[in-house]
């Protein structure tokens, strides 16, 4: 400002300047414009004092205090005139009213040379021009709320909608920083939605805040929807700042956004200017709160009705792909996929249950490669343990995956479970703190329902293809084996030979044979492969063929043996082994020659009651090759008779988990000694089954016995 020069115009006529006052002050009342106002004003008052007069109105919105000299604090702090010592023609004069911005009016002319009456007028004629500026200021306020107003009636877009009314405050207020945000009560969280300033653009994240965060202005509105004046931040208590090269806050206003007594969002504006907000201002921003809440609380229905269809839908996508029974990692990857449409996440991740912990089943949107094996994790136990759904905490583990995520990064984990059949968990990561709530919870536990059932699904889609495939086997397994029995057993005369055989639930390897040879002989062979279903009973027919054949050119048991097993070592089938019993009996003398591989050892019961075992050394056949085994002989006098056996027999248990055993069996085979060789046979087959009962036979039953009548003549014999 220049002050003005210290030469003395001489004043106009009295009357003149009467007819100048009326003339303005019938401008004043008349005209609409604020501009054309003020400029009738300057012009009026540069010709009574015949210098240039200056004149600023600061409740016009502007930033003039700024840049006055302190004359005009001191006449608005007095609410009087004041002319400045310096320049005895510089008059400041305050606009007192309790509802208005403040507002100083600061002339520059030489009222000194004016009569006191028309100065006086004169004065009080500035001080009406800027209560009028300040009332329409007022109504310019009013007129902006209108149009914000209008402008967010038909946004139903939350963001568009919050940027709109920050755009708008920008434009038509000068505010420097303007922040807007949704408080979610659910996660106790208040984002950063909207805005404009150096803030928004490069300190976004940090802005955003828990509502129960103990220091910050802006938790502070949203948990206790009280409106906050700061015009000196050094001053506050909860004032937190955040730092930003070249920017310092001195001054904030808040405001809450609330609806039905819910505070559903918070204004905030800053300034880098000391005193730089008014109760006027406050009054604006709460009106405009008013309007904005009803907007905010309409777009948060329509983007929760949006959002609770698009999740409907997306539930009916996963009903599609449960009953199209794609395979299991492509329905579970769709799943996953889904929830990324709705929920926001980095990525998400399916862990399987283990025995000893969790394994990586699949995942979308993997930031690093998974993890193989099993492992265990903490927070998976705390998920299983609640059978239910938990958001992580800051002091939580951290997610497999998420590893070098910031340490408040957000998750949540939804077990999957069916009647309480734990199959694992579903994990969705966010980089971002506090991104899930109490819908992100339910959804996910929605979803991982469906993950489960899928898991269940396929588990049983297994389980019966196994079974039919079991079934189709054990039913090969048995034709095959049924077709190396013999269909009749030979008839010698002056011999008995009964047999009892009866396949187990699942197959075993059990087979036997009688077959004549040369010179009144009979080749008597006895086995059990050590496994079960088809490839024990593939096992058995081909030891069963190899002993036939060798059985034609060798007619010792040790020596069929010892080719057998060479023949079976030659291509053997991991763990799979046989043993076998095999005799040669002359019918003519009653002598029996035999060799063992492993077997359990024939009973041989004498007319008197004596018992004796028939015990060689040999190994199973197909393990060690070549083994000689050791072979011997006995003569089956008149009244002698042979059992031979299967483990099935002895083994079978009762439900005090005994077995039947050896001990039992010789007992009973002693109290039949004699019965005909079929009585004896049927006795020990009801006998081992009411032993066991009520427990199913687990394992295949094969008895052979071989007695010599009585009436037969007794031949002598050498023994081995």
């Amino acid at each position: 400002m220049t002050t003005p020069s210290a030469a003395q115009t001489p004043p106009p006529a009295t009357d003149g300047i009467w007819q100048q006052l009326l003339d303005l002050n019938r401008a004043m009342l008349t005209e609409n414009s604020p501009t054309r106002r003020r400029a009738k004003l300057l012009q009026i008052l540069a010709e009574l004092t015949r210098h240039p007069a200056q004149l600023w109105l600061a409740g016009d919105g502007t930033s003039a205090f700024a840049h006055l000299p302190p004359v005009i604090e001191q006449a608005y702090t007095a609410q009087s005139p004041i002319t400045d010592p310096d320049a005895p023609v510089f008059v400041a004069i305050p606009v007192v009213h309790p509802e208005l911005a403040r507002t100083v009016a600061v002339v520059y002319g030489a009222f000194k040379n004016l009569p006191p009456v028309v100065t006086d007028a004169l004065l009080a004629q500035v001080q009406l021009t800027a209560k009028i500026n300040s009332l329409d200021h007022r109504t310019g306020q009013l007129m902006t709320i209108a149009e914000v107003s209008r402008a967010i009636a038909t946004e139903l877009d939350v963001d568009k909608l919050l940027q709109r009314v920050a755009d708008l405050l920008t434009e038509r207020f000068d505010f420097q920083f303007v922040h807007i945000f949704v408080v979610h009560p659910e996660r106790r969280w208040v984002e950063l939605k909207a805005g404009r300033g150096v803030y928004v653009d490069y300190a976004r994240h940090e802005l955003s805040v828990s509502m129960d965060n103990k220091k910050g202005v802006i938790p502070w509105v949203a948990r206790t929807g009280q409106s906050a004046l700061i015009n000196n931040v050094e001053e506050d208590t909860h004032f937190t700042p955040i730092s930003l090269p070249g920017v310092e806050i001195r001054s904030e206003l808040t405001v809450p956004l609330v609806f039905g007594g819910a505070v559903l969002g918070v204004f905030d504006i800053e300034s880098e200017r000391l005193n730089a907000f008014t109760p006027n201002d406050q009054w604006l921003l709460e009106t405009l709160a008013a309007n904005i809440a009803v907007a905010l609380r309409n777009a948060m229905l329509y983007r929760s009705a949006r959002w609770r269809g698009k999740a409907a839908e997306s539930l009916r996508q996963i009903a599609k792909v449960v009953r199209a029974r794609e395979s299991l990692d492509n329905s579970l990857i769709a799943i996953l996929e889904e929830l990324a449409g709705i929920l926001p996440l980095t990525f998400a991740t399916i862990w399987q249950k283990t025995e000893r912990g969790y394994r990586f089943k699949t995942g979308y949107r993997l930031p690093k490669d998974p993890p193989t094996g099993e492992m265990a994790h903490l927070w998976f136990d705390r998920v299983v343990a609640a059978q239910s759904s938990l958001v992580r905490q800051p002091t939580d583990p951290v997610p497999p995956l998420a590893e070098g995520f910031p340490p408040h990064h957000s998750a949540v984990s939804a077990v999957l479970a069916i009647d309480e059949k734990i199959y694992g968990v579903l994990v969705l990561v966010h980089r971002k703190p506090n991104r899930f709530g109490a819908e992100a919870r339910r959804l996910t536990e929605i979803f991982a329902s469906q993950a489960a059932f899928l898991i269940q699904t396929a588990q049983l889609l297994a389980v019966q293809q196994a079974e039919q495939q079991l079934r189709r086997e054990l039913s090969l397994a048995r034709e095959i084996q049924e077709s190396f029995l013999p269909d009749d057993l030979p008839s010698v005369p002056g011999w008995e030979i009964a047999d009892k055989w009866k396949m187990a639930k699942e197959v075993g390897g059990d087979f036997f044979d009688v077959f004549p040879l040369p010179d009144n002989r009979l080749l008597i062979i006895i086995a059990d492969v050590a496994d079960k279903g088809l490839p024990a009973a593939l096992f058995m027919a081909r030891t069963t063929s190899l002993v036939r054949a060798t059985a034609v050119e060798l007619h010792q048991p040790r020596d069929i043996l010892a080719r057998v097993n060479h023949l079976l070592a030659e291509k053997a089938s991991q763990g799979m082994f046989v043993t076998a019993f095999c005799a040669v009996l002359d019918t003519a003398t009653g002598e029996m020659t035999y060799a063992s591989a492993g077997h359990n050892p024939p009973i041989v019961v004498r007319p008197d009651g004596q018992l004796d075992t028939l015990r060689t050394k040999g190994i199973v056949l197909g393990v060690m090759d070549p083994f000689h085994f050791e072979q011997k002989s006995t003569v089956l006098n008149p009244g002698d008779g042979v059992l031979f056996y299967t483990d099935g027999v002895t083994e079978a248990f009762n439900d005090a988990e005994e077995m039947f055993g050896e001990k039992r069996l010789r007992e009973t085979v002693q109290r039949m000694r004699r019965r005909p060789a079929a009585d004896v046979v049927q006795n020990i087959h009801d006998a081992v089954m009411s032993f066991a009962h009520p427990y199913p036979q687990s394992d295949d039953f094969t008895l052979l016995m071989i007695r010599r009548d009585a009436q037969s003549p007794p031949k002598r014999n050498t023994h081995d």
